[in-house]
């Protein structure tokens, strides 16, 4: 897996100057990044999900790590349990969705 090359947080909004088309969106050394007017302006509860988005990957990328255990542990506890029956099945279908995300963001090739 490859893990993206993103800034490093802390991320935070600003506005920069306009341009005929709207405000420009660029994200710049001190980690400001720059709202967009056109064609809609970016919304404060997306401005925040923007900002966690370098801490989101990294948790994303331990929490599957941490899953690859679990289904390995769950394998085993499956053949002498059979409370566990279809636990494996879950952590594969957690697992799946955790890397379409992680391919989403670049973290795959």
């Amino acid at each position: 897996m490859n893990k993206p090359e993103i800034t490093k947080g802390n991320w935070k909004w600003g506005m920069t100057g306009k341009t005929k088309d709207g405000f420009v969106c660029a994200l710049n050394s001190d980690y400001t990044i720059f709202d967009t007017v056109s064609p809609n302006p970016i919304r404060e509860p997306d401005k925040k999900a923007i900002s966690a988005v370098p801490e989101l990957i990294d948790a994303l990328i331990e929490t599957d790590k941490d899953l690859c255990v679990l289904e390995t542990t769950m394998r085993q506890i499956e053949k002498s349990d059979s409370r566990a029956e279809g636990m494996v099945e879950l952590v594969i279908e957690w697992r799946k969705r955790n890397k379409q995300a992680l391919l989403k963001a670049g973290c795959y090739e």
